[in-house]
C-alpha cells in the first residue's frame, strides 16, 4: 500500500473514532441529566410543601415537558385543571 493510502485510512479511522467518543459522551451526559433530574424531581415535588397555592389536592404527577422545555410536576387543580410546574432542574 502506498503511503498515501495509508494515511488516508488513519485520518478516516481517527475521524471516525473521534465521532463516535463524542456522540458516546453526549448520550451519556443526555442520560445521567435525564436520570439526576428525574430523581431530583421527584423528590422536590412529593416534598409536603411543593403544591403551589392554586392546587386542590396533593397527588402529583410527573413527565417530560417539551414546550417549556424541562421536567414537570403536575398538581390537581380547580375545575379540572392541573396546576404544573416546570423547570429544567428542580
Amino acid at each position: 500500500m502506498s503511503p498515501d493510502l495509508v494515511a488516508s485510512r488513519t485520518r478516516w479511522l481517527v475521524r471516525v473514532a473521534v465521532a463516535l467518543l463524542i456522540v458516546t459522551l453526549v448520550a451519556t451526559a443526555a442520560l445521567f441529566y435525564g436520570a439526576l433530574g428525574w430523581r431530583q424531581m421527584t423528590t422536590a415535588c412529593t416534598a409536603e410543601d411543593a403544591a403551589p397555592s392554586r392546587a386542590t389536592g396533593s397527588s402529583v404527577a410527573f413527565s417530560w415537558s417539551w414546550t417549556p422545555p424541562g421536567f414537570a410536576c403536575t398538581w390537581p387543580g380547580s375545575g379540572g385543571e392541573g396546576v404544573t410546574v416546570t423547570k429544567l432542574w428542580w
